[in-house]
C-alpha cells in the first residue's frame, strides 16, 4: 500500500483453514486499502491462475484479456498475484493492484514474493495449529469420555494429561498438578512406582486404594523414533471381578470342608460290611469298588482344599525340584 497499490488482498483455499470461515467451501479472505472490497469478485479467477503459475505481473490487465470482468464495474489497471505455497502444497494467492497503470520493477516482485512466501509460511502454520487443535479437543473429549481412568506423562516422568475419570478415583487435585513431577501429583506410592518405572516393556500392576477398591494399571511406554517419550497408563475397576474371584474361593473350600465328613462316613460304613457276615466274590468286589470310589473323591475334595490354601499362601513349603521327575510322574 505504502508504494501506491490501491488494495492489497489474500485467498486462501477453503480446505486449508476452513475453520476461519464460517461459509462452508468459501475461501479464507483477508484485505486491507481504500478498495479492499471492490475486487472481492476478482478472487477466485486470481486463485484458479495462481494455481496454474507461481506469479502473475501484469502492468496493463486490459491488454492480455485474461480474466473476465464486467465493463461497468472498477477493475484495476495493473496487479500482481504470487502463489502461496509450501512444500508444495498450494494454499492460496497474494495479490495486490492499483487503479493506475504501474511498472514492476525487479525488486518489487522480488519484495512481494517474498512476502508471499511468508504468508504461505504463516497458512501452513495455522492449518498445523488447527489440525494440532482439533486432534487435542478430540482427545480431550476421548480422554473426557472414557469411563476409566487415564493418566499420562512425558519424559521426565511429570503429569501430562488426566482425565475427570481419573480425578475422581485418585484425588480430585490431580488436574490442577498436571505438569508436576508424578510423585507430587500422586499419593498411590505403587502407581508412581509403575509410572516411573524405566523398562520399555508394558508393565501392569494390581493398585488398592484406600477405599479397598482394586484396580488394574497397564503403563504402555509412548516411544517416538525409539526413544521414550513418556507413557500411558490405564487403570481398569476390577473390584468387582476380585470379590467373585473371593466368593468363588469361599465357596470351593466350604463345599469341600462340608464333603468330607460323609465320605469319611461311606468309607467306614463300606470298610464294616465284612465285619456283618461273609461275602461273595462279587459283593466283595463291589464293596472295593465303593472304597476306591470314595477315596477318589476324598483325594479330588483334598485337592480342592490344598488349592485353597495355595491361593492363600497358608502353609506353602517353597523349594526347587527336578522337572524331568515331576514330568514323569505326571506322564506315568
Amino acid at each position: 500500500l505504502v508504494s501506491g497499490a490501491s488494495f492489497s488482498r489474500i485467498v486462501l483455499l477453503p480446505a486449508v483453514v476452513p475453520e476461519l470461515d464460517g461459509s462452508e467451501g468459501a475461501p479464507v479472505r483477508f484485505s486491507s486499502g481504500s478498495d479492499m472490497k471492490v475486487y472481492r469478485e476478482w478472487d477466485e479467477q486470481i486463485l484458479a491462475f495462481a494455481r496454474q503459475q507461481d506469479r502473475l505481473v501484469l502492468s496493463n490487465t486490459n491488454r492480455p484479456r485474461l480474466f473476465q470482468f464486467n465493463p461497468a464495474r472498477p477493475h484495476p489497471e495493473s496487479l500482481i498475484a504470487i502463489a502461496l505455497r509450501h512444500e508444495n502444497k498450494y494454499y492460496g494467492a497474494f495479490w495486490i493492484g492499483y487503479n493506475q497503470a504501474h511498472t514492476f520493477t525487479m525488486e518489487e516482485v522480488q519484495f512481494l514474493t517474498t512476502l508471499g512466501g511468508h504468508a504461505a509460511t504463516a497458512a501452513s502454520n495455522a492449518r498445523l495449529f488447527l489440525s494440532s487443535e482439533t486432534g487435542r479437543q478430540r482427545l480431550a473429549a476421548i480422554l473426557a469420555a472414557s469411563p476409566d481412568p487415564i493418566l499420562v506423562t512425558d519424559q521426565r516422568d511429570c503429569l501430562l494429561l488426566s482425565n475427570p475419570a481419573a480425578w475422581q478415583v485418585l484425588g480430585m487435585n490431580i488436574e490442577t498438578n498436571e505438569g508436576k513431577p508424578i510423585q507430587h501429583a500422586i499419593s498411590q506410592s505403587d502407581l508412581v512406582d509403575l509410572l516411573r518405572s524405566t523398562t520399555s516393556e508394558r508393565q501392569s500392576k494390581e493398585i488398592t486404594l484406600p477405599d479397598q477398591r482394586v484396580f488394574m494399571a497397564t503403563a504402555t511406554p509412548v516411544l517416538a523414533e525409539g526413544l521414550k517419550v513418556g507413557r500411558v497408563c490405564v487403570l481398569r475397576d476390577v473390584t468387582h471381578f476380585k470379590q467373585l474371584d473371593s466368593l468363588k474361593t469361599d465357596f470351593v473350600a466350604s463345599v469341600s470342608h462340608d464333603l468330607r465328613s460323609p465320605l469319611t462316613m461311606m468309607r467306614g460304613y463300606a470298610t464294616m460290611l465284612d465285619g456283618l457276615g461273609t461275602l461273595n466274590e462279587q459283593q466283595s468286589d463291589y464293596v472295593g469298588k465303593i472304597i476306591e470310589a470314595v477315596e477318589d473323591m476324598t483325594r479330588l475334595v483334598n485337592n480342592l482344599l490344598d488349592l485353597g490354601r495355595i491361593e492363600a499362601g497358608v502353609g506353602l513349603q517353597l523349594e526347587m525340584v527336578s522337572a524331568h521327575e515331576m514330568l514323569d510322574e505326571v506322564v506315568t
